[in-house]
């Protein structure tokens, strides 16, 4: 079996502790592997993919590490044409600068959780409002000439109702931002004990049906 796409996770440390995230747990002992590491199994995972293989460089939030221009400098050398950076975009709101040191390393796509337009999206997922801090991002990373993809993580009473929103925005901001991924909430990692409303993809479609008003079609969709 030939794989197409792999995950690095470069750490699993964080510059935030969020009450619902699905890529860590409370007391998990500290993951930080060496650049050297990093290589080792980027060279790897190239030896088995071959040249079409795609790569994330994911966490925890990697921006964490001053060291992450050189694991992606690492992943161009090996020949990879597209890495992309997992981020909640903390260290990218705060200066171009940072954004085109890391397209100059290397990343070619920015992963960027982004929850909606209005305050409880965020305050629900990260416990306090970033809509200026990730807006901020995305206009940094056109500055820089970073593409953008636009990752909602859909938590029905919280954001459901903005993927409209969530579209139009993402259009304002083309050609730099390239498309939107939803992701239903999952409950595993972190999140609130007690009931969690849950949501399907088909649920996710109608949605965005009704809320661009049949500019995003059900049957758009495979």
């Amino acid at each position: 079996v030939q794989p197409c796409s792999a995950a690095l996770m470069t750490t699993n440390r964080c510059n935030m502790n969020c009450p619902v995230c699905f890529t860590r747990k409370k007391g998990d002992p500290c993951y930080e592997p060496t650049v050297d590491a990093c290589r080792a199994q980027l060279a790897f995972y190239r030896a088995h993919a071959g040249e079409d293989g795609l790569v994330e460089l994911c966490g925890g939030e990697p921006t964490v590490r001053e060291d992450l221009p050189e694991i992606a400098e690492a992943a161009r050398a090996l020949g990879f044409s597209y890495v992309q950076l997992n981020t909640n975009g903390l260290r990218l709101s705060e200066s171009t600068e940072y954004c085109q040191v890391l397209k100059d390393s290397g990343v070619t796509t920015v992963y960027l959780g982004f929850d909606g337009i209005r305050e409880g999206a965020y305050t629900t997922k990260y416990g306090r409002n970033l809509f200026d801090e990730k807006r901020r991002a995305v206009e940094n990373c056109a500055k820089a000439g970073l593409a953008v993809v636009l990752v909602p993580c859909v938590i029905p009473g919280s954001n459901d109702d903005q993927l409209g929103e969530i579209i139009r925005f993402a259009k304002g901001y083309m050609p730099a931002v390239r498309g939107v991924y939803f992701q239903p909430v999952s409950y595993f990692g972190i999140y609130p004990e007690g009931e969690n409303p849950r949501i399907t993809i088909p649920e996710v479609i109608r949605r965005l049906e009704a809320q661009t008003e049949g500019e995003v079609k059900n049957q758009d969709f495979l």
